[in-house]
């Protein structure tokens, strides 16, 4: 039999745990920078792949597909920057949410708004 007095100590509730302010505001950054990032990485991608800009030529263009397709996955990367650091550094379902739906929100205010 074990005494009363002898207590074990108690692990936090994973629910009522904060986070860290500094992980907090690196999901912040990386979920209202990422997008408009990776939407200007992705134009120039596509100019990169195709070759041309505005008036488009054979005798100008240079299409560089390889070099295209690397700055769609840097564009890709950053699109996806907020909600990966949100669970790696958050463990919480809200907060990858979150960090899909307030900039969707942001880009839907400046567009229809």
């Amino acid at each position: 039999m074990t005494s009363p007095y002898v207590t074990f100590p108690q692990q936090p509730d994973t629910a009522t745990r904060r986070s860290a302010p500094w992980r907090v505001a690196a999901t912040t950054v990386m979920a209202l920078v990422g997008p408009p990032s990776a939407g200007f990485f992705a134009f120039w991608a596509t100019v990169t792949w195709t070759g041309c800009f505005i008036d488009c030529n054979e005798a100008t263009d240079h299409p560089n597909p390889v070099g295209g397709g690397l700055l769609y996955a840097l564009a890709i990367a950053l699109l996806l920057s907020g909600p990966v650091l949100a669970w790696l550094l958050l463990r919480s379902g809200k907060a990858v949410a979150l960090t899909l739906v307030v900039p969707a929100l942001i880009v839907l205010y400046f567009v229809i708004g």
